[in-house]
């Protein structure tokens, strides 16, 4: 087994951009189904506790490329995985990019460099992120309308309505992944974290789990 770093790197697809909003779906839907599939055949992707290291989770972002980061000639990119380096071979890697090229309306493919949170509570944040993707890729759990939305100025997301609104969902109790999420829940509510902290953790879970239902095109970049 290689050398697990401390170190992360992201998997992006070249795209047009703007891409259809369909297609945008297609994409990332299609492959978090492949390459969740892929990574589960060759190590367990769940985590126990938020003091466990996470080694990867989900994301789905897009923008525009430019100059100094942009993925083949293409318009633009879509940021799919963030990953450990050195958890997963590179001969899995590369079966995971060649997914993604075997993907409609994907021009190019990419590892790219990705510095980790470094705020005092990233242990428990990238696992908090891991244990969201292995709810979705394991369970199947995932909120039936997109809660992903953000407003406002960046990092403000206790002045979020949609972080609001996330942030409620996520504390509700007896929901499918209550019982799942409680040693982190239970942190979030007793670690002393800022309300923009806790909220941002409710953007994560609106990232990873909610749906595509009114998906907005239109503020996606964060």
């Amino acid at each position: 087994m290689a050398q697990i770093l401390d170190s992360w790197e992201e998997l992006e697809v070249g795209v047009n951009w703007p891409p259809d909003i369909n297609l945008y779906k297609s994409i990332v839907g299609n492959l978090w189904n492949s390459i969740l599939s892929k990574i589960k055949s060759v190590q367990s992707i769940d985590i126990s506790n938020p003091k466990e290291e996470a080694w990867f989770h989900l994301r789905r972002t897009g923008h525009d490329n430019d100059s100094n980061h942009s993925v083949g000639s293409a318009s633009g990119r879509i940021e799919l995985l963030r990953l450990r380096e050195g958890v997963l071979s590179e001969t899995v890697k590369n079966d995971i990019v060649n997914l993604a090229k075997l993907q409609g309306g994907v021009l190019a493919v990419q590892w790219w460099p990705w510095d980790r949170p470094t705020q005092n509570d990233y242990v428990e944040f990238l696992s908090f992120l891991q244990k969201l993707s292995a709810l979705r890729g394991l369970h199947n759990i995932v909120f039936d309308r997109y809660l992903a939305r953000v407003t406002g100025s960046p990092g403000a997301y206790s002045q979020c309505p949609y972080c609001e609104e996330a942030f409620v969902i996520m504390m509700s109790p007896n929901q499918p992944w209550s019982s799942h999420l409680k040693l982190w829940l239970d942190f979030i509510k007793t670690s002393g974290l800022t309300a923009d902290r806790t909220h941002e953790y409710a953007h994560w879970f609106g990232h990873i789990i909610s749906g595509w239902a009114n998906w907005p095109i239109q503020g996606i970049d964060y």
